[in-house]
């Protein structure tokens, strides 16, 4: 019973899942094909790639590149693995701890759900995705041309990391009260994971790479040096943190943590006791996670652009890559870095203003406007802040890629023409956050179709250059319509459109939000 409701309240979203790894993955593979034909380009690209520190610290270890499927995994499948990581995370925290701290849960247990009903069925629907993810990424690599074995033993790759961290995810709920406390542990876990892996890849230490749950999958070696070893220790963690959860999950309270929440503060500050100083409490902590992360990730890439014309002199693929962005080399890399990077700031901005909708739901909106809060007010706080963030995270993400990227070149004024290129991506960014808000306004349960536009955008961008796709699918995304600084010439007249556009969804949203019943 329990299996069966978690599974019906969560399907969507796992089902969108799937397919955008699998899509991505598919497509990612072929356009690897098409700039790293067979022969001596991948025999180049392996000698060159093999001896960048700095790749293999952010991308693994650079294993059988004269390969396309050891290409293509290494490109882009550790990524997609860490964002099946991520996906866990969210969806174990989401259906368990905060389903506790909203109350549902409790009414479940109230009839004939046990201790660990919810805990367990939601471990068994993680299992399951995280099986599908796996048969889909194989699928999608035998399908694009890799050799079958090999994306076997990725697609089990993939699916042992996404259910470590599943288990991960249910522990870290078991230890604090707040869904918010929750994430920032699993997320912390992860950020760490992620940072003793590149350590080990970079100074070639097996026992880094063995400290970190991302580096466990790793060392299977999909199209290399196929190894099985790893699958049992994945096995042995899942199996040591679901027991370890289960059991603080017996002894603990309902609706508490292991840890006690730290008291707060006995009055509130001039600026907390404003709406929009609640607001920007309220998410101070996600966005400060997003900063971190997204800081130390664009620091990384910075240091690689260093390394982009070794790369593209030996490789007639880089080069096709990069001239979908710039004919120079150094400045395409840079425009396709802080374009992803945009687009993980518009991810962080869409979750800002969605958080309208999830006060909505746990009722907290409905104690805040019982007041004399109105509820355009209350929109408002969640939308500028939401603004705000992006703009913030723009630009300490371009002045990060710079700086680094200036420092490795010697050239520091790097940082300012790439926090400028940053800063163009925000019109786009803006018409997202306009769309969630309208959204909101006028079909809360259509939310999910923002991720979809930005994921869809996200994939068009990056593989629509190198794959040569048609000028209307290309148009079909919104970073297509603004400029992919530094080095190129800016047009106007998209940007206004998109700003406008934004700015005018946003309203229209607002107004539909002050009009209809609450849920």
């Amino acid at each position: 019973m329990a299996l069966r409701l978690s599974i019906s309240t969560n399907w969507r979203g796992l089902a969108a899942a799937v397919l955008g790894v699998t899509a991505c993955l598919y497509l990612g593979t072929l356009g690897v094909d098409g700039l790293y034909p067979a022969g001596l380009e991948r025999m180049t690209y392996a000698s060159i790639a093999g001896q960048l520190t700095a790749q293999a610290a952010l991308q693994g270890p650079p294993d059988a590149l004269t390969t396309l499927g050891g290409i293509a995994v290494f490109e882009l499948g550790w990524y997609l693995t860490l964002a099946v990581a991520l996906v866990n995370i969210v969806v174990v925290i989401r259906n368990t701890r905060a389903q506790e701290a909203f109350g549902r849960l409790e009414l479940l247990r109230a009839g004939r759900f046990g201790v660990h009903a919810n805990s367990v069925a939601v471990l068994l629907m993680a299992a399951g995705t995280n099986a599908v993810l796996g048969a889909g990424a194989a699928a999608a690599l035998a399908l694009a041309g890799t050799g079958a074995g090999g994306a076997l033993v990725f697609g089990i790759a993939m699916g042992c990391t996404g259910m470590v961290f599943a288990a991960i995810a249910v522990l870290a709920a078991q230890i604090t009260a707040q869904p918010r406390g929750a994430y920032g542990i699993a997320c912390a876990v992860f950020g760490a994971a992620y940072l003793l892996r590149a350590m080990g890849d970079s100074a070639d230490s097996t026992a880094l790479r063995l400290a970190s749950p991302l580096g466990w999958a790793q060392q299977m070696h999909p199209f290399g040096s196929v190894q099985w070893w790893p699958v049992g220790l994945c096995a042995a963690g899942v199996a040591v943190l679901t027991g370890l959860a289960l059991r603080l999950e017996s002894v603990r309270d309902h609706g508490a943590g292991l840890a006690a929440p730290r008291p707060g503060a006995a009055t509130a500050g001039a600026f907390t006791k404003t709406p929009l100083g609640l607001t920007v409490r309220i998410h101070r902590g996600a966005l400060a996670g997003w900063a971190g992360a997204l800081l130390i990730l664009g620091a990384g890439f910075g240091a690689a652009g260093a390394d982009v014309t070794q790369i593209s002199a030996g490789t007639q693929g880089m080069l096709k890559l990069l001239a979908g962005f710039n004919v120079n080399v150094v400045d395409g890399f840079l425009a396709m870095v802080t374009l992803l990077f945009a687009m993980a700031a518009a991810g962080a901005g869409i979750s800002t203003v969605l958080r309208i909708r999830q006060e909505e739901l746990a009722g907290r909106a409905d104690l805040l406007l019982a007041g004399r809060l109105p509820r355009w007010r209350l929109a408002v706080t969640h939308i500028v802040t939401a603004i705000a963030a992006s703009v913030v995270l723009l630009g300490l993400i371009g002045f990060a890629i710079g700086l680094v990227h200036g420092v490795r070149t010697g050239d520091l004024a790097q940082a300012g023409r790439v926090g400028v290129a940053a800063l163009a991506q925000l019109p786009a960014i803006l018409f997202l956050l306009g769309a969630a808000v309208l959204a909101i306004g006028l079909r809360p349960a259509l939310t999910w179709l923002v991720w979809v536009v930005l994921a869809e955008s996200a994939v068009v961008s990056i593989l629509g250059p190198s794959m040569r796709l048609p000028t209307p699918i290309m148009n079909l995304s919104l970073f297509h319509h603004v400029p992919h600084l530094p080095g190129v010439a800016v047009n106007p007249v998209p940007l206004t459109v998109l700003t406008l556009a934004g700015i005018a969804a946003t309203g229209v949203g607002v107004l539909a939000f002050t009009r209809r019943d609450l849920a």
